[in-house]
């Protein structure tokens, strides 16, 4: 990761942040794109053949329980940013240079994760997009729609969804621990509230903060 220089937040840029936690759902519609979601948890071993036992099967039940929740516990706080940055118009290139414009709108989204223990204080202290170019990878997305509404709740779907994947696939290979399909749901939902929000305002980039917290 890039060190960066302590800067102050710009007002423009820093979405408002909303937490995620166990006590309630975000709620708010859920963006079209490409959802991507991780493979299911190993299952069970299997119980004991004589099912007419049913305290080893309640046994059984509890310890499977136990062990989600054990995972579920375990997914560390993080932070999603991402940035929105829209052109006026749809342009038709060939390499960089520009053939013909058309009246439209065309939205670029990036997003990116980075674990809240990670987090210096000169970090802290940059602004969204900032931030984002400290990191070392980034999951973009690209929408073009004559209807700017359409063209940010399209890139925004696509750029939260993968986003969030490629973090937990990244944490899953260090750490061995994942969210669970609840926390992972709720996520998603909030980022494609915020993202889409920020997109819609006037002015060309804007960026959305989306923490997760147990």
């Amino acid at each position: 990761m890039k060190v960066a220089q302590g800067q102050g937040v710009s007002a423009d840029d820093v979405a408002e942040e909303e937490v995620i936690s166990r006590d309630g759902s975000t709620g708010g519609p859920v963006a079209r794109g490409t959802l991507f979601r991780p493979e299911q948890l190993d299952a069970a071993a299997a119980g004991p053949k004589d099912l007419s036992s049913s305290l080893q099967s309640s046994q059984n039940a509890l310890s499977n329980l136990l062990g989600s929740s054990s995972m579920d516990d375990d997914a560390d706080p993080w932070t999603l940013y991402g940035t929105s940055r829209k052109k006026y118009a749809i342009e038709k290139r060939d390499g960089e240079k520009i053939l013909s414009r058309r009246k439209g709108f065309t939205v670029d989204t990036c997003t990116s994760g980075i674990a809240a223990n990670q987090e210096s204080p000169s970090f802290q202290g940059a602004s969204t997009s900032e931030k984002l170019s400290m990191l070392d990878w980034q999951s973009c997305s690209r929408a073009e729609a004559p209807d700017l509404k359409q063209a940010c709740v399209q890139t925004c779907g696509e750029a939260c969804a993968s986003g969030i994947k490629q973090y937990e696939e990244r944490s899953l290979k260090a750490s061995g621990l994942r969210m669970s399909t609840e926390d992972r749901s709720r996520l998603e939902r909030s980022c494609n509230r915020q993202c889409p929000y920020q997109c819609n305002k006037p002015g060309q980039q804007y960026g959305f903060v989306v923490p997760f917290r147990r």
